[in-house]
């Protein structure tokens, strides 16, 4: 079966927020070992077009970790994790470490239930700051992660990292195994992600009152994107323009 759609004008709110420049791109926060967790990360990228002095930067909440005097250059990386020495001897790559009195002990973990996580500047001010989660529209242990070898990315590094959506089980396997499960995960590289919106058999893009392209035909089953390039818009159908419109709707002017 088939539908056609005539695409006249359509209402559109787009919301643009900045976040800073300072990201959580992934977080390892149940990893499939036992006992201590002891591969526990989070993965700090520097999206701005500067380097940032992370001198007295500072987990506000979440694990308790002050950085150092470093810099962290435009589009780099930087991994924290909660036992270096163990997380090198399965991913061969150095790292800082949140917990350098007892990286052994459960006192200062990542939460496998979800907690906060914040970062604030030398004078207090809030860099980074949401909640991530195990539950819907989060990844769960279904899609591989929570225990089950997968860290979570972030899918487009200028989203909103409080929206689970916008977080995914990493599909890159890093070639380890741990207690029978697969590692995946990308820590220090580039996210194995890198869109939030999965691939549209369809794409229109909308500008003031046109739509491009203007008439489409829509199979079951596949899916649309619209792509706002600007202007206004309203939803006009009412039945005096489609007379097999089961009822009128629209919203009035643009």
């Amino acid at each position: 079966m088939k539908k056609f759609f005539t695409l006249l004008m359509a209402v559109l709110w787009v919301t643009f927020t900045s976040y800073g420049q300072i990201v959580i791109s992934e977080i390892s926060y149940n990893p499939p070992e036992s006992g201590t967790d002891s591969l526990e990360y989070i993965e700090i990228y520097n999206a701005g077009n500067a380097g940032v002095n992370l001198k007295d930067y500072k987990f506000s909440k979440g694990v308790d970790f002050t950085f150092p005097d470093t810099t962290l250059g435009s589009h780099k990386y930087l991994l924290i994790v909660k036992h270096a020495r163990a997380f090198n001897a399965v991913y061969k790559i150095n790292a800082l470490e949140w917990s350098p009195t007892n990286p052994l002990s459960t006192s200062n973990t990542l939460s496998n239930s979800g907690e906060i996580l914040e970062i604030v500047d030398v004078n207090g001010n809030i860099q980074m700051s949401f909640k991530y989660e195990k539950v819907v529209p989060w990844p769960t242990f279904a899609e591989g992660t929570d225990g089950g070898g997968a860290s979570i990315e972030i899918c487009d590094l200028a989203a909103d990292p409080s929206v689970g959506s916008n977080w995914k089980a990493s599909l890159h396997d890093f070639g380890v195994e741990l207690n029978g499960k697969k590692i995946f995960g990308t820590p220090n590289a580039v996210n194995s992600i890198t869109e939030c919106v999965a691939h549209a058999d369809h794409v229109i893009e909308v500008s003031s009152n046109v739509f491009t392209p203007k008439d489409i035909t829509i199979d079951v089953n596949q899916t649309v994107r619209w792509e706002n390039k600007g202007g206004s818009h309203n939803v006009n159908g009412s039945q005096a323009t489609f007379p097999n419109n089961p009822e009128s709707f629209g919203n009035g002017a643009a």
